[in-house]
Order: structure tokens, then C-alpha cells, then sequence
């Protein structure tokens, strides 16, 4: 046996392991070499997710990478160092790309790149998440502007810290939803300018260039998150009331400004609120009338304000506590009640509940009222009332001790539901040809269907009390309330009328030859008259103008010596009642002579007296525009002499008299003109002693005869009364003239 040498085994031993080694080689793949930007950064830490490998590149073009490896189940985080990190992602077979990691305070982000051969699905399910604990805001601005791949500016003095955790990997089209309400939590907004996206505060947003956007559509609003200026004209509600409904839902930076004139709303917010204001105001300003329905409900027996007070007690117990769902309003006038509500399935039970309580109730038997009269006259209260329920003429009754009282009944109302049947039945009774049998007012089933407040259904006697000025009435309640009201609305304060009125003659000049009117009317007095006319053919006029223009005139010629004031009357009237003024006195006329003879002749003669001097009568009306209407009735007449006829001598009188009815404003004056006569003054001159002597006074001296013209003019100007402050006020005027005549002729005092 040939025996090895020890050489020859250090040589095979060496041979084997060679050949181990080498197979060991062959068998691992190489290793890329690392790129540039590959560099891990080793000098921060970062928390990795449970849901796989982190991964982030410095630059924007690095591509994203679903990671394959399945998750961990091991809920806890566990920091690693960026070096060990890129050891891992470099040994996973599964990828083939790059890798590397960004953090920013203690977060972090995975993005992963697919490789080419990845199934396409991969990019719809996500590629990305996040992980910051109270993180820098501006550094997760940056970070969010890196992915998304935006320019932007930042407002300066923006600061803030962000905490965001997702549980799923995010698309990149999901990325600007969430950068906006990363923004938005801290009060911010991205308001894009251009290629730039600049970053403010929310409330700053309305100062940003922006289009405003008219329509109500819903698809018209731009992305939810996107801040705009929302103009929203309402229809039907105010704009006060739609403020105070879509301010709560309003963020906290957005705007609301309302247009009271225009009844706009104008909205500076994100798309998202915009949106929920708009369904708020299409449910809100919708017309009244389209939701809400209503009926009337006519009443035979019952006033419309009892029967509104029971509905009401019912509703309110059938309501609860939630509160009232009928509107119940009481239409007196057509003794109706008027029911309105949300839903109309009410309205039947209402009906019901109406038809039960609108009956006649027969035992209500008649009771006794007194009205105390306020303002008019008890008898005259009494005579309307009778007039208007009847139709006939009150006839009063003997009076009755010392109160003269007069008694009105009222039997059988014609305006009363039965009287109504009676007449409807006798028609229909002459059509057919058959008896017609009359049913006594109350009796059950005599009503008929009729509206208004004036049916009475029973028997009233009204009694008026002229001492007292009251009215006795007996009736049944419901009759009282119907005449009730009827006082309410006839007693009343009646108006009143002050009247002013000067009387005045006027010498008439060059200037005024044709009458201080027809001067006044053609501009040759102070301030031109309003208005100028001539009353029937015998010239008589007047002129209606401002009161200080008619009485700057007077004062002129009064200090010219023409103005003779015969009256200066004032008079407080009452609408529709004469008022007279007579300034006048009783001259004596023998109005016939008788011869008696038994003997001896006696002569009797019968003396009269007659008033001469100034008579005036006014009428005043008042409508309802506070125009007055006045019945003018004048009469001045004088004195003039003696006139022999027959032998004896005779008075004669010279008389000027005005009736006319004309209607002037409140405060304005009317001047009635046009009466002129004629006087005749003789002016003798001569030597005092001889002046009288028949004979010598024409030799001694000389005389003259002149011819006057003299007209009347009456100024009156009436003043409305309508309340007890225009009578103080009237009052108060009237002392202060007083006053500042007795300071004239008493200055001492």
C-alpha cells in the first residue's frame, strides 16, 4: 500500500474548501450600487406604522411603491435608525427600487414606488400614510406641497401644530382634501392665484381675489373645500330671520353679510358649508301660503270672539306641550272665525267641535245694560240705534217723572236670521202656491244662513236717560255685544270747528275801485289771492289765500284810514251744528195803526223791533281729508233815516246779505267781496258864526258834496278741532289775544 504524503492531503483539503466557496458564491445575487441620493439620513429618528416598510425621497420625482410584505401584528412602534432601515429595504427581494426616509418632528410618512412588473391595482388602493404627532405646521405644509407637487406661499406669522394618524394608505387624489382640512383645523385656507396656492388665514379669505357666484344650484358650487363668495337673494323670509338659521353652520373664520334693502345674504365660506346654507335656505324661503292652509268657519248663534276663546281652551289641551298648531282670528264683522294651520286634517275636528257650540241656547233669557254715553246725547243715541235696527223713526213715549225718559223697542229685528227665514219662506210659499207659516223670532229653526254683526235674535228695548245721558238697554248677551259695538264705533268725540271771521268795511281808492278782491286777484295788494270767483250775476265774490296775506292787506289800509272793522266774532262749532253770531240792535217800527172810536178816537199803534247790525250763520262739515264745508249765511244791515211817505215819516235801513256755501282747507281764509254802496259825505266851510245862517253861508263860504264807495268784505277761516289738545291750544291762543288787547289799553297793568 502505497502511502500518502502529508503534502498530498494539505493539497486536497486546500481543493475542497475552494470548491465549497465557490459554490457558495454562485449561488447570491449581486447588490446594486447605491445611488447618490439614496444617502440615508442617519441624524433623525422616525416611528414606523404597523402597516409595513417607511419610505421617502428627497426629490418630487421619486415614483411610490406598495409595500408586499404583509403587515406586522405587533401593534407597537419601534424606532429604528434610518441606517437599519435602508439595510431592510435593500435585503427585500420584493423590491426594486430605491429607498429612502424623510421625517419631520416625530412623524412619519411611507410612500412606496411599485416596480414595472406591479399590478396597476396597486396605485388605486393607496401609497401613502400619515403619522405626525404634534408635528410643526409648516413643516407639514411643506411636506404636503412636496406630494402634491404645488407652488405655494406661506402668510407670515402662520404657526401651529398638527397631529394626524391614518389607518389605510391614501391615493394621491386624496391627498388636497386632507391638506385642506389640515388647514382648515387650524383656521387656514389655500387660496390659489395663478400657478401659486397662497396660505391665510380664514378670515383674511374675503379679501382675496374671487368671482362671486349668483346661482342657487347645488352642481354650481366649486370643490367642498375651496372658500367662495356665495350671493343668495331671498324670496320669501327677511334676511334677519335667514341670519340668525345658517350662522350656526357657518365656520368659525366664515363671513355672513345681509342686505336689508335688497334681502341678500352674501357668504364667504368652504364649498362644504356653502352647501348645507343652501339646502337650509330652499327649506326655509319658501312661500308662506303654499304650506300653510286655512278655513272659515260662519257662525249662526255664538260671537266670533266666544267661540274663538273655547277653540282656543280645546287646541291648547289637545296640543300639550307642543304648542299651538291653530291660529284661530275672530272676524267680528262677519261673525266668522278664520282657522289657520300647517295641517289641514284639523280643520274637520274643528268643524265638529264648532257645528256643537254654535247653537241656540232658549234659556238664555234677556238681561238689563246701561251704556254710559261719552261723547253724544243719550236721546239721539237712542233714535240712531232704533233707525238703523228697524228701520223706522223712534216714537218716544210720554215722559216719565222728572227724567223725561223715553222708551225705544225694537220688536222683531228685520235684519234678524228669522226674519230672514220668514221672507225666504213666504218666496218660496208664492212660487209653490202654498201657506206660508211664520215662525216667531228665536224660534228653533227659524234661522237662516245670513252673515253680519247686526243680527240681532231677540227682542231689545232701548230706554234713553237724559239726565244721566246713559241708554237702558234690554236685551240678550249676544244682542248687547252686537249693539255694544255699534256705540263703540258711533260714540265718538264729534269735531269741531274754531271759526274766525272779520266783518270789515272798505274805502275803496284808485287801487281798489273794483274791489279789494278783484285787487287782491290781479297783484295790486300785498301777496297775490290763491284763488279768485264771482258768485251769481250781482258781482258778489270771493278769493281764497294765505290768512297773514289777507290780514297784512287789512293792516295796509287801516293805516290809510280806510278800514272800518264792524266784527271780529270767533266761534267754536261743532261738525254739522249752525252757529250763529248777531251783533246787532233792536230799532222800533210802527208796524200798523188803528183808530178806535166810541166816542172819542183813540189811535193804537203796534210797535216791532227790528235787528240791525251784523248777523252771521255758519254750518260747518267736515270730511274725512280735513277739508271743511260751510253754509255761509250774512246779513249786515243799518240804520239810514228817516223817509216821509204819506205824510209820515218812516226808518229806512240799508241791508247786505251773503248765503252761500263754499269749502276751504284747515287755516285757509276765504274773502267774500263784491257788496260796494254808495255814501255821501257834504263838507261845508265858512265863518263859524255865519256857517249856519240858510241864507249867508253861501256868500260867506262854500261847500262840497262827495260820493264813497264802501264795500263789505267778510273774512272767515276755519280751524279744525279734532282732539282736547287742538281745544287747549285754541284755548291758550285765544287768552294770549285777550292779553295783548288789555295790555293796549291797560299798559300799566
Amino acid at each position: 500500500m502505497q502511502r500518502i504524503s502529508s503534502e498530498t492531503i494539505l493539497f486536497s483539503a486546500l481543493l475542497f474548501f475552494a470548491v465549497f466557496f465557490c459554490h457558495g458564491c454562485a449561488g447570491q445575487d449581486s447588490k446594486p450600487p447605491l445611488s447618490p441620493d439614496s444617502v440615508t439620513d442617519k441624524t433623525r429618528k422616525g416611528i414606523l406604522p404597523e402597516q409595513g416598510d417607511v419610505s421617502a425621497t428627497n426629490t418630487q420625482q421619486d415614483a411610490l411603491k406598495k409595500s408586499d410584505s404583509p403587515p406586522s401584528t405587533d401593534r407597537s412602534e419601534t424606532k429604528i435608525m434610518a441606517a437599519d432601515a435602508a439595510k431592510k429595504a435593500a435585503a427585500d427581494k420584493s423590491r426594486t427600487g430605491i429607498y429612502k426616509r424623510r421625517t419631520y418632528g416625530v412623524g412619519t410618512i411611507k410612500r412606496y414606488r411599485p416596480s414595472s412588473s406591479a399590478d396597476k391595482t396597486s396605485s388605486e388602493e393607496g401609497q401613502i400614510i400619515f403619522n405626525f404627532d404634534d408635528a410643526d405646521l409648516y413643516e407639514v405644509i411643506k411636506t404636503m406641497a412636496e406630494l402634491l407637487e404645488i407652488n405655494y406661499i406661506v402668510d407670515p406669522g402662520i404657526q401651529g401644530k398638527v397631529t394626524i394618524h391614518t389607518t389605510r394608505k391614501l391615493r394621491k387624489t386624496d391627498l388636497f382634501p386632507v391638506f385642506s382640512e389640515i388647514l382648515g383645523v387650524n383656521g387656514l385656507t389655500a387660496m390659489k392665484q395663478g400657478s401659486l396656492y397662497k396660505i391665510v388665514p380664514l378670515k383674511d379669505a374675503p379679501r382675496m381675489p374671487m368671482d362671486p357666484i349668483y346661482t342657487l344650484g347645488q352642481k354650481n358650487v366649486p370643490p367642498m373645500n375651496r372658500v367662495i363668495i356665495q350671493i343668495i337673494p331671498l324670496k320669501y323670509i327677511s334676511t334677519q330671520e335667514m341670519t340668525k338659521l345658517v350662522t350656526p353652520f357657518l365656520s368659525s373664520g366664515g363671513t355672513l353679510v345681509a342686505s336689508v334693502p335688497t334681502n341678500t345674504l352674501l357668504i364667504v365660506d368652504k364649498g362644504a358649508n356653502i352647501l348645507k346654507i343652501l339646502q337650509l335656505v330652499g327649506a326655509f324661503d319658501v312661500n308662506l301660503l303654499d304650506r300653510v292652509y286655512y278655513r272659515f268657519f260662519p257662525l249662526e248663534y255664538l260671537d266670533a270672539q266666544e267661540v274663538v276663546d273655547i277653540v282656543k281652551e280645546f287646541t291648547a289641551a289637545y296640543a300639550g306641550n307642543t304648542g299651538e298648531i291653530v291660529k284661530f282670528i275672530a272676524l267680528e264683522r262677519l261673525n266668522t272665525v278664520l282657522a289657520v294651520s300647517t295641517n289641514p286634517e284639523v280643520f274637520d275636528r274643528i268643524e265638529e267641535l264648532v257645528h256643537q257650540i254654535d247653537v241656540v241656547d232658549e234659556t238664555v233669557a234677556s238681561r238689563i245694560f246701561i251704556y254710559f254715553v261719552k261723547n253724544g246725547g243719550a236721546n239721539e243715541l237712542a233714535t240712531l240705534l232704533n233707525n238703523v235696527l228697524t228701520g223706522k223713526e223712534t216714537k218716544k213715549m210720554e215722559s216719565t217723572g222728572a227724567g223725561g225718559e223715553a222708551s225705544t223697542q225694537v220688536q222683531g229685528n228685520p235684519f234678524s236670521k228669522a226674519k230672514v227665514a220668514e221672507k225666504k219662506a213666504e218666496k218660496e210659499a208664492a212660487k209653490a202656491g202654498e201657506p206660508t207659516k211664520k215662525r216667531a223670532a228665536g224660534e228653533k229653526g227659524a234661522a237662516a244662513s245670513g252673515e253680519g254683526s247686526t243680527t240681532l235674535m231677540g227682542e231689545v228695548t232701548i230706554t234713553p236717560d237724559e239726565i244721566r245721558n246713559a241708554l237702558i238697554i234690554e236685551a240678550t248677551p249676544s244682542d248687547y255685544k252686537i249693539i255694544e259695538e255699534m256705540l263703540k264705533k258711533i260714540d265718538i268725540m264729534p269735531r269741531q270747528v274754531l271759526i274766525q271771521a272779520t266783518i270789515a268795511e272798505v274805502t275803496l281808492d284808485s287801487s281798489t275801485q273794483f274791489g279789494v278782491e278783484y285787487a287782491l286777484g290781479h297783484g295790486a295788494a300785498v301777496g297775490n289771492a290763491a284763488f279768485m270767483a264771482t258768485l251769481g250775476s250781482g258781482g258778489l265774490q270771493y278769493s281764497v289765500g294765505v290768512t297773514n296775506k289777507w290780514y297784512a292787506e287789512l293792516t295796509a289800509l287801516a293805516t290809510k284810514g280806510k278800514l272800518n272793522v264792524i266784527s271780529s266774532p270767533h266761534v267754536l262749532a261743532s261738525d254739522n251744528q249752525e252757529a250763529k253770531i248777531d251783533v246787532s240792535r233792536e230799532i222800533p217800527l210802527a208796524s200798523g195803526t188803528t183808530n178806535v172810536s166810541s166816542g172819542t178816537t183813540i189811535s193804537e199803534t203796534t210797535i216791532e223791533y227790528r235787528d240791525t247790525g251784523v248777523i252771521l250763520s255758519v254750518t260747518p262739515h267736515i270730511n274725512e281729508r280735513g277739508l271743511v264745508t260751510m253754509d255761509v249765511d250774512e246779513e249786515v244791515s243799518n240804520y239810514e233815516g228817516n223817509q216821509p211817505v204819506a205824510g209820515n215819516e218812516y226808518p229806512t235801513f240799508s241791508k247786505r246779505v251773503v248765503k252761500t256755501t263754499l269749502t276751504v282747507g284747515h287755516g285757509q281764509t276765504i274773502a267774500i267781496g263784491g257788496l260796494i254802496r254808495d255814501r255821501e259825505n257834504e263838507e261845508t266851510r265858512g265863518l263859524p258864526c255865519l256857517v249856519d245862517v240858510p241864507v249867508v253861508k253861501y256868500l260867506t263860504g262854500s261847500w262840497n258834496k262827495e260820493t264813497e264807495k264802501i264795500e263789505l268784505i267778510v273774512l272767515i277761516t276755519p280751524r279744525v278741532v279734532a282732539n282736547m289738545d287742538d281745544v287747549e291750544a285754541v284755548t291758550n291762543e285765544f287768552k294770549q289775544k285777550v292779553q295783548g288787547v288789555m295790555k293796549q289799553f291797560y299798559p300799566q297793568e
